[in-house]
């Protein structure tokens, strides 16, 4: 066993808790001269590591929706656009439970047109609980496959935070996951890949990304759409915590993220942004 594949393992095994402070519930300043959970700074602004043994979502915070749950790795994705406007449309193709939904809706002051969307009841139910909780108020719920969606040049970002194999967050998917899982959520995504990006506007920018660690659900994925869409240009990704360049073996390496658990002490992610031009 190497040196980086231990260290993945031994972050994996540590639970870390990170939170992200809702401002469209509090202001960052309030939350912190009041709140009674002790904090560490991250590389993010509005992310801080909650030191000590807390249940979170028993804490009062929690339930006046002046914070939400959410590993640092999970909030980059939305970092990872070029900028955030309001009055604008923005698509979240795999929302529940909704935690980069409202991080949308945050860094947008609620201004933004949020189409959420999700496959699976129960999950929908997640979602909305969630966006309730935390004061969102501009999103359309619907369910709905995203890799067969309707719309053809609407949005002017989408989010495609798509389901993967979790191999970088779950040492359970660690032991139970298998090439054939791999290759069949594989296929899943790059449908979703297809489908999110004709749904973007000229001009617009679609951000990509997973929890896992695997060539043939991040690369390979972003390598599909490029060669099946001529009009899709990567975009180099800028993110304020420490990140590495994707796999050597594809062009656009230095361009894309890959967190890893080492580097930051939470979760692997796959990050890289598209532009329709």
């Amino acid at each position: 066993m190497g040196i980086e594949e231990r260290e993945f393992l031994e972050e994996l095994v540590v639970d870390r808790t990170y939170i992200r402070v809702n401002t469209l519930k509090v202001s960052l300043s309030r939350f912190l001269k009041n709140t009674e959970l002790e904090l560490s700074k991250t590389g993010y602004k509005y992310g801080y590591r909650v030191e000590g043994d807390v249940k979170i979502g028993k804490t009062m915070e929690y339930f006046l929706g002046y914070l939400h749950t959410q590993s640092l790795s999970s909030m980059m994705p939305v970092l990872a656009f070029s900028s955030w406007k309001d009055n604008i449309e923005v698509l979240d193709a795999a929302a529940s439970p909704g935690g980069k939904t409202s991080q949308i809706a945050q860094h947008t002051s609620n201004k933004a047109a949020i189409t959420a969307i999700d496959k699976r009841t129960g999950r929908i139910s997640l979602l909305v609980s969630n966006l309730e909780r935390l004061g969102v108020v501009s999103v359309n719920v619907v369910r709905r496959d995203s890799r067969k969606l309707p719309w053809k040049n609407t949005f002017n970002k989408v989010l495609v935070d798509a389901p993967c194999s979790s191999l970088g967050s779950s040492l359970f998917a660690l032991r139970k996951t298998t090439h054939r899982r791999v290759r069949d959520m594989a296929r899943v995504q790059r449908k979703m890949l297809l489908s999110a990006f004709d749904a973007l506007k000229e001009g617009g920018e679609l951000v990509y990304s997973t929890c896992t660690i695997t060539e043939e659900e991040n690369e390979a994925v972003v390598a599909n759409l490029l060669e099946n869409r001529s009009n899709a240009t990567i975009e180099r990704v800028k993110l304020p915590i420490r990140h590495s360049k994707g796999l050597e073996s594809y062009e656009f390496s230095d361009k894309v993220a890959r967190i890893y658990p080492w580097e930051v002490e939470s979760e692997a992610f796959f990050v890289a942004r598209i532009k329709k031009s």
